[in-house]
């Protein structure tokens, strides 16, 4: 598990996962789209790259749903919640 610097567009990532339970990239992708677009610009490249990020960093878990298109499904870890929460928290 590597240490993963934590960006804004890592907080925004693991919000809406939080929020939505679990999700693909995608759906987090679509998610970003309907919520934040009008005040932030969010590149779905970056919202895959941030997914793969907060997989490796242990932040996010996967499940692979075998049924429809098998895509990776991503969840918070106690880890990523705490990070979240703790950023949440913190009024700077």
């Amino acid at each position: 598990m590597a240490d993963v610097r934590l960006t804004t567009p890592s907080y925004l990532v693991l919000g809406i996962i939080d929020k939505l339970g679990e999700a693909s990239a995608y759906d987090v992708k679509v998610e970003a789209a309907r919520t934040v677009a009008p005040f932030w610009s969010v590149p779905h490249a970056q919202v895959y790259a941030q997914c793969d990020r907060l997989l490796d960093g242990g932040l996010l878990a996967q499940v692979r749903r075998e049924s429809g298109r098998n895509r990776r499904v991503l969840a918070l870890t106690e880890r990523g919640r705490d990070a979240l929460h703790e950023w949440l928290g913190d009024p700077a």
